[in-house]
């Protein structure tokens, strides 16, 4: 036991346990995605231009995640991280097996059953457990970048963090193949057991005590002001949530368009194809991304936010590509266009942490979330959908993010201008 409480302590052991944990996180979180068309099916049979309610199950998730996570991120100052960090795993895997539930108890409706199935067979009930699902993963992303950053120095850091969201396009990636592979709903049951099992390890870890963590006595309001004073910081979360908020919508949408517009396949098919181009295009991006910008920063002081400037600039022409392109052409758009915008998750997040002050990078962490949800992939999905619905056009709601995505990579081009300054200070 001992060892394992060491090895679980370490640097090492942390970045283990923190991606396994981010892996399982990415997995869930594009599970309704996968299986929207089958949800579709069943929560909506007779409904007409239901797209605006099946986007607001991505919103559910993503509303009670962002409000949240600053209060975490304010938590996580006075109490062991770790043990945060295990509750939240626990309850966001018990909320996803009852995203699954909900799906078994409609069945049961459909068959003539009544009493408590009348109730969780609803997409009321499906939509406050996604809400609850939310909330677990809350405890966990402010959170795990503060415990990373307190274990790696800044000559490592950007490294650590570029393996640590290495897990984002292959959580995602997982996600839509376990979901194409399991179906609706038992793709939902089988998040409980991984589930338990490393929230049961985060209570054996021991928090990193340093003056960057707990007990300090910084106030929330003097962190957030202080934060918002750091220019870098704010072109870095600024072009963030534009990036997220077209990320979040085309992860979204992406496998039901295939499936309902373009014919492509079917639901399984197309959902291995999606996640295999998102674990192939979004890993080598993001690794990517991290050691171009690590190359170039001696020569390019800004080589952070260009490289990520770059990365969604490329993807405007690929996103297009992929709207009007014939198959099997428009499989290579598809994956241009997600290594485009995937480009920028380690260095953008780097500069996030090599800017923030110590002590305030918890909090950092928790307004980035906070932000890139509540004004990216937390609305993307609805407004997408309800453009969809209006324009009677599928293309519509893709469309719609060239403007933003030539919006974001403009503020990331001018934050290059600022990092060289903001980092020395």
């Amino acid at each position: 036991m001992q060892w394992i409480i060491g090895f679980l302590s370490s640097p090492r052991g942390a970045l283990l346990l923190l991606l396994g944990i981010n892996l399982l996180n990415y997995i869930d979180r594009y599970l309704p995605s996968a299986l929207l068309s089958s949800i579709s099916k069943q929560m909506f049979p007779d409904a007409e231009k239901s797209e605006f309610l099946e986007g607001t199950l991505q919103s559910a998730f993503m509303f009670s995640f962002m409000i949240a996570a600053p209060f975490f991120g304010w938590l996580c100052r006075y109490y062991h991280r770790w043990s945060i960090v295990g509750v939240g795993i626990i309850l966001w895997s018990l909320a996803s097996a009852g995203s699954g539930l909900t799906g078994f108890a409609k069945t049961e409706v459909d068959a003539g059953g009544g009493g408590i199935w009348l109730l969780v067979g609803t997409f009321g009930f499906l939509f406050v457990s996604r809400c609850l699902v939310g909330l677990g993963e809350a405890a966990y992303g402010p959170s795990a970048p503060a415990i990373l950053s307190d274990l790696y120095g800044e000559k490592t850091r950007g490294k650590v963090l570029s393996i640590f969201y290495a897990a984002i396009p292959v959580g995602s990636a997982m996600g839509y193949l376990l979901g194409g592979l399991l179906g609706w709903p038992n793709a939902f049951f089988w998040m409980l057991p991984p589930g338990l099992i490393l929230g049961f390890f985060c209570f054996f870890a021991k928090d990193p005590l340093t003056q960057t963590t707990q007990g300090h006595s910084a106030k929330g309001g003097s962190a957030i002001w202080e934060l918002l004073r750091i220019r870098s910081y704010v072109f870095a979360v600024g072009g963030y949530i534009l990036c997220t908020y077209a990320v979040g919508g085309i992860a979204f949408w992406l496998p039901k368009y295939l499936i309902t517009h373009r014919q492509v396949g079917a639901e399984g098919w197309v959902n291995t194809m999606v996640g295999g181009i998102i674990a192939l295009s979004g890993l080598s991006a993001t690794l990517i991304g991290g050691w171009v910008a690590d190359k170039l920063r001696p020569y390019r002081p800004g080589a952070y936010f260009e490289v990520s400037a770059a990365g969604m600039f490329f993807a405007i022409p690929m996103l297009l590509g992929s709207l009007y392109a014939p198959f099997p052409l428009a499989w290579f758009f598809i994956f241009a266009c997600c290594f485009g915008l995937m480009l920028s998750t380690g260095p953008i997040n780097t500069v996030m942490m090599n800017v923030a002050p110590p002590e305030h990078r918890a909090q950092a962490m928790a307004i980035c979330i906070f932000s890139i949800h509540a004004f990216g992939d937390a609305i993307s999905p609805p407004l997408m959908g309800w453009l969809n619905d209006i324009a009677q056009d599928p293309n519509a709601g893709f469309l719609s993010l060239v403007v933003l995505l030539l919006a974001g990579a403009t503020v990331w081009s001018v934050g290059g201008k600022t990092l060289s300054a903001d980092t020395k200070s």
